[in-house]
């Protein structure tokens, strides 16, 4: 049997194993970057013993359902959030197989398209994870993103040179402009730039059509949130600073780390919002754009 006639599943397992590999980069990213650590030195150590995690302990969702989510060495519990990830990412690396195997012929043009595709799906996992805990969307995965997965989607021809530009551009100006007329009005902060350049990023690759269902579905999915969390009485943990830009902001602990005079002035990040969102768009895009489109 030639590579090629090897069944669906194989590839599909294949995928899920890239992607879930990734995933634990990811996570290490999650946590890294946010203390100004680096993210390949050195190697992953269990927190509380602080004991090198072996690589036979380290295989993503296997060693976490297999240690019960514990140190090997020392018993401590593990956040499910490592194996989560991990899983998330296996799925959007056969997610993104899929789509790219139904439209038939993979030449290396395509092969690029769909590892672009799969990276920036990635790189909106570790935003939202970082976002999450530290409410920081760090201007080099934001910003330098942007750049790189332009060039990505206009080399591979993934997207025109005109979506580019235009959707960066509204992804950014459209919450810029609510960031500025919310600070005007309330005198705080209450949509931070990172929101603005991440939507520039996200307008980058998916074009200009697609931000009009994703800030809705944003926008429901974060008030579902809110509303999960008024219900439920439920309180997040205080956000970790960002080493060398939490501490630059003079607003940092009044806004995070206060308490607020009303539910409503609870303080969510809204980057995890839109990169899910992102995700939802990117994989239903046959059926949302025939709508806009006519």
């Amino acid at each position: 049997m030639e590579f090629a006639e090897l069944p669906a599943l194989y590839f599909q397992v294949l995928a899920f194993v890239w992607g879930a590999i990734w995933g634990s980069f990811g996570n290490v990213m999650i946590y890294r970057l946010p203390r100004g650590l680096s993210v390949v030195h050195p190697p992953s150590a269990c927190p509380s013993c602080h004991t090198q995690i072996r690589p036979w302990h380290n295989l993503p969702v296997i060693s976490y359902l297999w240690l019960r989510g514990r140190c090997a060495y020392c018993r401590a519990p593990f956040s499910a959030r490592y194996a989560v990830i991990e899983a998330i990412c296996g799925a959007l690396g056969v997610g993104v197989f899929m789509v790219f195997d139904a439209a038939g012929g993979w030449s290396p043009l395509v092969v690029a398209q769909a590892a672009g595709v799969f990276f920036f799906l990635w790189m909106l996992v570790v935003l939202a994870g970082i976002d999450w805990d530290t409410f920081i969307l760090p201007d080099t995965l934001t910003i330098g993103g942007t750049v790189v997965f332009a060039i990505f989607a206009w080399i591979t021809e993934f997207s025109t040179l005109t979506e580019i530009l235009i959707g960066a551009i509204a992804g950014f100006l459209t919450f810029a402009s609510v960031s500025f007329f919310y600070r005007v009005v309330r005198k705080r902060e209450g949509l931070g730039l990172g929101d603005a350049k991440l939507l520039a990023l996200i307008g980058a690759v998916l074009g200009p059509l697609a931000l009009i269902p994703l800030v809705l579905a944003a926008a429901v999915q974060g008030l579902l949130m809110a509303l999960i969390f008024l219900v439920f009485h439920l309180k997040r943990e205080a956000p970790v600073p960002y080493k060398g830009i939490s501490e630059a902001d003079p607003e940092f602990d009044e806004l995070f780390r206060g308490t607020p005079d009303s539910w409503m002035l609870t303080p969510m990040p809204f980057g995890p919002f839109l990169s899910l969102a992102a995700i939802e768009v990117f994989f239903t895009t046959e059926l949302w754009k025939p709508l806009l489109i006519g």
